[in-house]
């Protein structure tokens, strides 16, 4: 058995860098970020969901609507009036809405007839996957 010995000098320059495990590291905390983000949405928007007996997580729904006490309508974290929200989900699901998730998060104090009203909205354009958001 003959062992080869290397003899670096002392004052050699290493000029590789392994990148591997900074590579691994952020592909984990893009992970946990995807993961996550869902529930930093719903912390963002003061919404106070009812209680329920049943909950899934939110990160199967296509898109995830807010609404708070004052009736106001949050998309993608941000404040939009009803209109231009209907608008956008109009526009961006012109053919196929059969397999778009809509998870409606709406304040246990929000007016029933509030949501039921976006609701029927939905329906008229032709979305049939429309849930809404409780908490265990």
């Amino acid at each position: 058995m003959k062992v080869h010995k290397i003899k670096l000098k002392s004052d050699e320059i290493i000029s590789s860098i392994n990148i591997t495990p900074f590579t691994d590291v952020i592909l984990v905390l893009l992970i946990i970020f995807m993961i996550s983000a869902p529930s930093i949405f719903l912390s963002s928007i003061q919404i106070q969901l009812p209680k329920g007996e049943t909950s899934q997580t939110t990160s199967k729904f296509t898109e995830i609507i807010g609404i708070d006490r004052e009736e106001n309508f949050y998309y993608k974290n941000r404040l939009i009036p009803k209109e231009e929200l209907i608008d956008i989900l109009s526009r961006n699901y012109k053919e196929d809405t059969s397999k778009i998730e809509i998870l409606i998060n709406a304040d246990k104090n929000t007016k029933h007839g509030t949501v039921m009203e976006f609701i029927n909205t939905l329906k008229n354009l032709k979305f049939t996957k429309i849930y809404v958001g409780t908490t265990k």
